[in-house]
């Protein structure tokens, strides 16, 4: 399957807040309670242009979005300039993964802003995914300590 990456309108805001919800896969984090409402708005401030930062879809050949990626554009809290926090990535087509994280490096690379992208890849994800990232540039593994309250 053929699919072309562009951007998300704010027509698309629902398909594409709950595309993003079906891939968090809340179930694997017990611990907390996704909150639609919050996903929605940050989905919004991506496409609206409130938030900095990058997105694009990957729809196929009939309309069907079939994949994801967004990040925000923070500062770094002790060095200069900012990074790009992956909020969503999801693909659910053969290549589109590739094809939108690609889109997400090339983006990263021509702004002088961003110093470093970061995606925290859920504790679950396939070795694929990492692998993926991997041949994508994604060199950095970082162990996250967490605690969460009950």
């Amino acid at each position: 399957m053929q699919c072309t990456l562009r951007l998300a309108t704010l027509a698309e805001l629902d398909a594409v807040t709950a595309f993003a919800i079906e891939g968090m896969r809340a179930e694997l984090y017990p611990g907390l309670r996704l909150d639609p409402v919050r996903v929605r708005h940050v989905v919004a401030a991506i496409v609206g242009g409130q938030a900095a930062g990058f997105q694009q879809i990957a729809v196929g050949d009939d309309g069907q979005l079939v994949g994801i990626v967004a990040a925000l554009q923070v500062p770094m809290l002790f060095f200069e300039r900012c990074e790009a926090v992956v909020v969503a990535c999801r693909a659910v087509a053969p290549g589109a993964g590739r094809q939108l994280l690609r889109a997400l490096k090339t983006w990263a690379d021509d702004s002088h802003a961003i110093r470093r992208v970061v995606w925290p890849i859920e504790f679950h994800a396939p070795a694929s995914t990492v692998r993926l990232a991997q041949r994508l540039g994604f060199t950095q593994v970082a162990h996250t300590c967490t605690y969460e309250k009950e």
